[in-house]
């Protein structure tokens, strides 16, 4: 899910985050219980996903003076991990609908942003360090076709 943020640092000065996800792949297993046509599930496992996120310092208000402004991207590839719960029902042999949730941690990492060149030159500031973390929440609805039904064999 995308985040985009901003933050004051000291008055004037003005800090943003634009973060997001351009992947995103789970590996789970799951166990439930039936009733009937009803299978009430929890699943859980194993995410993976490409993080991408640019940061940006500016001091005074962001002028249009590239001498007080500092950026940084950064893209990391993270694994975390994934749980949620779930509901499918059996239409028929072969067709089930299904409505899931999951929760999707891919954990914490560091960018740093250079200190800006007024900074810098005036002795001002130094690098900011960016502490990010990265969770996502999913609901997904699906319809589900099994191959492979009953053999209906005919001499």
């Amino acid at each position: 899910m995308p985040f985009t943020g901003a933050v004051n640092i000291n008055p004037g000065d003005i800090m943003t985050n634009a973060t997001n996800a351009t992947w995103l792949s789970t590996v789970r297993g799951r166990v439930g219980m039936t009733f009937d046509r009803l299978l009430v599930y929890a699943t859980g496992g194993v995410a993976f996903g490409e993080i991408k996120t640019t940061d940006t310092f500016c001091v005074g208000g962001c002028p249009a003076t590239p001498d007080v402004f500092s950026s940084v991207s950064a893209s990391t590839t993270r694994v975390g991990w994934t749980a949620g719960a779930g509901l499918e029902y059996a239409l028929s042999s072969n067709w089930s609908v299904k409505a899931e949730y999951l929760h999707v941690d891919l954990g914490s990492f560091n960018t740093t942003i250079p200190a800006c060149a007024l900074c810098v030159a005036q002795n001002l500031a130094s690098e900011v360090v960016v502490h990010h973390k990265y969770t996502d929440n999913i609901a997904r609805f699906g319809v589900n076709y099994r191959f492979g039904g009953p053999v209906v064999a005919r001499y």
